[in-house]
């Protein structure tokens, strides 16, 4: 078995989903918050170079540093949190198909950080590489689009296997017991 797989294999276990699931969940609330409390609007969201010098040029020095320690920690772990957590549950949900979906979002996180260091690039007034969002935020957001979808399918399988267990499960033993 190649460490590849393995690392795949263990994305299943069912204490693995949870805590990805956990950390996703915490970490979305911290960005919210963070994105909140300082007020941010985040050079993620804009895929357009000129909007986007736009509003490096409208920030001041505070903003553009609280701008660079949201970039330099929360948008590093964030991606790899809900991305891992994403492939583990499409790969627990459809164990031999999900591979082909669980790596949309896992090829998006090289994106993601790499337009990290754009942005960190320029709000320290070192280098304007934003031209090269214009072709990475929308590859990046559909990995994370496509991602989410094989989330949404693995919810609704879970969700079905559930239900039917629980109503063939009573019919069963309802006509067990209805026996002399």
């Amino acid at each position: 078995m190649t460490p590849m797989t393995r690392g795949l294999r263990s994305l299943q276990h069912t204490q693995t989903l949870w805590l990805l699931g956990i950390a996703s969940l915490l970490m979305i609330a911290l960005s919210d918050y963070l994105k909140w409390h300082w007020q941010l609007q985040l050079l993620d969201g804009i895929w357009n170079p000129l909007e986007a010098r736009e509003l490096v040029a409208q920030l001041n020095l505070e903003q553009k540093n609280h701008h660079l320690w949201f970039t330099t920690t929360v948008d590093v772990i964030l991606p790899l949190v809900v991305a891992a957590f994403m492939a583990a549950a499409t790969l627990r949900a459809f164990p031999r198909w999900g591979r082909y979906l669980a790596i949309a979002p896992l090829l998006a996180v090289p994106l993601d950080l790499s337009e990290g260091v754009i942005q960190v690039l320029v709000l320290t007034d070192t280098a304007d590489w934003l031209a090269i969002k214009a072709y990475t935020s929308p590859v990046k957001s559909s990995g994370y689009l496509i991602g989410l979808f094989a989330v949404g399918l693995s919810l609704c399988k879970w969700l079905f296997t559930l239900v039917r267990s629980k109503f063939l499960g009573r019919a069963i033993d309802d006509s067990s017991t209805s026996q002399p």
